[in-house]
């Protein structure tokens, strides 16, 4: 079990996620959790889904030799959610998961 956690100020992953409201990015020992939602693209004023009719979602990613960016973007772990509590909840619970690895 790793206590190394480091909180990013940037999104984890997906492309759009700087038109993306809720953003949550945890380096969890050699993982990476990324959580975005709240996506509004172009000039849309209303959210719009980022996969499979949800909202938000989370992915864990293996970290790199550095750290610095994930070893591949092959995601290891998903959750979708439908409201912003739901997902910070979930990024929290997702960390504690892959933390415990």
């Amino acid at each position: 079990m790793s206590n190394d956690w480091t909180w990013h100020g940037k999104a984890g992953h997906f492309i759009g996620a700087s038109r993306c409201c809720f953003r949550l990015h945890t380096a969890v020992g050699e993982y990476r959790v990324s959580t975005i939602g709240c996506y509004h693209p172009g000039d849309s004023e209303q959210p719009h889904p980022v996969g499979a009719d949800r909202l938000y979602e989370t992915m864990v990613f293996r970290n790199g030799p550095d750290g610095s960016e994930p070893h591949d973007w092959i995601e290891l772990d998903a959750h979708g959610y439908y409201d912003e509590h739901a997902a910070e909840a979930g990024h929290i619970a997702m960390c504690w998961k892959w933390n415990a690895r």
